[in-house]
Formats: C-alpha cells, sequence, structure tokens
C-alpha cells in the first residue's frame, strides 16, 4: 500500500514537471458553475440533496502523450465549518496516456473524492489505445483498479473505460 502511493507521488511529480515544462501540442479548460438536481424519486429513496458546484477542467496533448484532469469543489457558498460533513465535499480527477507505441498508451487514472468523515482514492493503471480520423477519435482503457478509503483499502477488481470526440464544424465554423 505505502509502496503504491509513494509509486503514484513520484510518477505524479514526473508527469506534473513535464506538463508545466514541456512544450504542448494542444491545450484546453474551463471553469463553470454547474447545479446537480437530484430527481423527487431519487431524493425520496436515499438521503442525496441537490447541490451546487465549480469545476475546474483542462488538458493537454504533447509528443509523450495526453493530460486531462478537474477539480470538483461542491457547495462553494457553504461555511465549511459550520455545514454537515455530507455536504461539504471536492473531487480530484487526474487521468494521463503516456505513449508506448503504436497508439497503445500506459494509462493511469486517479479519482480522489474527500468530505469531512469519509474520503476515497481509486486508482486505475493499465493500458490505452487511440483510434483517430481527420475530425474523430475514440480511445477505450483497461485496467487494475486499486482503492484506498475510509473503510477499505485493496485491489477493487478492474475497469474498461472509453472517451470519444467527434469534431462539428460547418463551413469553417467549429460547434465543439
Amino acid at each position: 500500500m505505502k509502496d503504491l502511493k509513494m509509486f503514484k507521488y513520484i510518477v505524479y511529480f514526473i508527469l506534473l514537471g513535464n506538463i508545466i515544462y514541456a512544450r504542448p501540442l494542444y491545450t484546453f479548460g474551463n471553469i463553470s458553475v454547474n447545479h446537480l438536481n437530484w430527481s423527487k424519486s431519487t431524493q425520496e429513496k436515499t438521503n442525496h440533496k441537490d447541490f451546487n458546484y465549480l469545476e475546474i477542467e483542462g488538458g493537454a496533448g504533447y509528443n509523450w502523450g495526453e493530460f486531462y484532469g478537474f477539480i470538483d469543489i461542491e457547495n462553494p457558498s457553504k461555511n465549511y465549518t459550520n455545514e454537515t460533513s455530507e455536504n461539504l465535499r471536492y473531487i480530484i480527477k487526474p487521468i494521463f496516456d503516456i505513449n508506448i507505441a503504436n497508439n497503445f498508451a500506459f494509462h493511469i487514472q486517479d479519482y480522489y473524492f474527500k468530505s469531512k468523515n469519509f474520503y476515497v482514492n481509486n486508482l486505475i493503471y493499465g493500458i490505452s489505445y487511440k483510434y483517430s480520423s481527420s475530425n474523430f477519435w475514440f480511445r477505450p482503457a483497461i485496467g487494475l483498479h486499486y482503492q484506498d478509503s475510509t473503510y477499505y483499502s485493496g485491489e477493487n477488481g478492474y475497469m474498461l473505460r472509453w472517451a470519444l470526440n467527434y469534431d462539428f464544424t460547418i463551413k469553417g465554423n467549429k460547434l465543439s
């Protein structure tokens, strides 16, 4: 467990250095304010309540691979001292795809969720493949899942994921 955490921090430090000092081929980013509105049925069946969140999102492509990540701060206008623990949460999710060969990449995905009384850190490490054409790309990935949380730490199965993008362009005007 400690060896995996140390390895994760070393890899993040190296990748962060490359993100800061390497010249990206492309970048993107945004900041948004959002409202998650649970249905009345969901609220009646669970203890979920509607909430606002601030999201900072961005990514970049490099010769060595790609990076994407976001940070969500839930209920950013609430007073963290007086608020109940279930209403104070933040999420950090970095994703790295480090080129290996022939469109294959080493895939690292981390999901960190923290509130006053609970945390979970889900680390996925595996392989991804990127297929791309002139206006479309598709990246499936498969990996092992390791979880460290308030209640459980250890291997926790596998993950299969995919992401895709289609560039909508009409007469030279991009819509995406």
